[in-house]
This record gives C-alpha cells, sequence and structure tokens, in this order.
C-alpha cells in the first residue's frame, strides 16, 4: 500500500553516506530510499535537521523513521520507548587516519593528540584522555583532516569512508592518510528505525534483501565498502 513517509535525517555533512544543503538531502542514503519509495509507490520526504533536533523530533513521534540509527546509541534518551530497528543498512567503521609514518604505532598510549570534528564522539580514545591524550574538537571534518595532513595531530578519529572521499576529492591527496588498523576503532552498522510504523520497517527489510544488486550498485557508486 502507498504512503507518505517522513524520515527524519541528520543535517551532518557525512557524504558519501549522507549530506545536506538546507533541506535538500544528498549521498547514499538518499537514492536508497528513493529506490525504496520507488519500488513501493511510497512518497518520501526528508526533514534534515541537527542531531538533537532530531533525537527529540523521533522520540516524539513527529517523524516516521529516523535515519541513520544503532540500538547503541543514546541509550539514555531511548528509555522505555519501543523502538524498532531495520536489518543494517551499511556498515561503518570509525577509526583513526594517520600518515602513512604513523602506521607504525600501535599502543594508543604513544598518541599525544588526536582530532575529530565537533559533534562527533570518539568513543574509542576518551578513557586516553585521562592518561593524557589530548582530542582536538574542530568546527568541520575538513579541518579535522587538515590538521593531520599538515602533521598538527597524530591522526583523525573519523569514519573511513567519509575521511577517504574527502582525501581523494577535496584535498586531492586519496594516500596522504591511511586507517590505521592496528589502533582502537569501532565497527558497526547504520539502520533505519522508528517509534510506530513497524509494518514499514518489515517492508524495508524485505526491499534490502531482494534488492541487494541494486543496493551493491548504489554501494559501489558511492564509495561505500565494508572495511
Amino acid at each position: 500500500m502507498a504512503d507518505n513517509l517522513t524520515i527524519g535525517v541528520e543535517s551532518t555533512k557525512y557524504y558519501p553516506h549522507y549530506t545536506s544543503d538546507g533541506d535538500q538531502y544528498f549521498g547514499f542514503a538518499r537514492e536508497l530510499f528513493d529506490l525504496f519509495g520507488k519500488k513501493y509507490n511510497h512518497q518520501i520526504s526528508y526533514r534534515v535537521l541537527p542531531v538533537e533536533r532530531l533525537y527529540s523530533s523521533f522520540l516524539q513521534g513527529d517523524v516516521d523513521l529516523k535515519y541513520p540509527d544503532n540500538p547503541l546509541w543514546r541509550k539514555d534518551l531511548k528509555q522505555n520507548i519501543a523502538i524498532t530497528y531495520s536489518s543494517p543498512v551499511a556498515s561503518y567503521t570509525d577509526g583513526l587516519m594517520v600518515m602513512p609514518d604513523k602506521l607504525s604505532i600501535h599502543d594508543p598510549n604513544q598518541l599525544k593528540i588526536i582530532s575529530t570534528f565537533l559533534g562527533f564522539t570518539a568513543f574509542e580514545y576518551e578513557s586516553y584522555q585521562k592518561r593524557g591524550l589530548e582530542i582536538n574538537y574542530n568546527p568541520s571534518i575538513i579541518g579535522a583532516l587538515e590538521q593531520s595532513l599538515i602533521g598538527r595531530v597524530d591522526g583523525t578519529y573519523l569514519n573511513i569512508d567519509v575521511a577517504r572521499y574527502h582525501l581523494a576529492n577535496t584535498f586531492k591527496n586519496p594516500n596522504g592518510l591511511v586507517f590505521n588498523r592496528n589502533l582502537p576503532f569501532t565497527h558497526s552498522q547504520y539502520h533505519l528505525s522508528t517509534t510506530k510504523r513497524v509494518d514499514i520497517i518489515k517492508q524495508f527489510n524485505r526491499f534490502l534483501s531482494e534488492s541487494q544488486p541494486e543496493i551493491i550498485q548504489l554501494k559501489a557508486k558511492f564509495g561505500i565498502f565494508e572495511d
């Protein structure tokens, strides 16, 4: 049955996964949900909001669905609220991007200062702050990466797909920074979630299962890899 659906999405500049310009939403997620809507004749609109406002809007039921989401995120806000999550939409890896000569670093205690961007949480490194590690929160992803490229910090903690996109397209230096797998990183999944449209989540799960060839093509188009 065709429906009008509103998906609450982040205003975070997180291309190739997703990004926004005002009320316009772009990237892999947009094309994936548009494909889903086309297959089931849904009219999908996107409500672009800052992360905290998005959580409030979602938990109050002002949007039908939220993306991205994960059962482990913001458990403090989700207590006593029934949330249904889809099957994984895309895997992601958040890790430390370093200059090639820093790939030999295997111990986080060897790091003095790292960067990330404001609004992002370097979960894997917060405990090391007590041991002297400094985390620099830059207002932008590009600024955070630039700090590593010029050697001002030991590495930049970021989504690997996002970092690789900017290294290749913004800095024209695809090998300027590399992912150090020997240091702590997070590997998990993005999900679509809802507090009220369980029927749509079930339909979306079927779409994910039945549309793998198209989804694989979309991931390749946007440079989203299963690290």
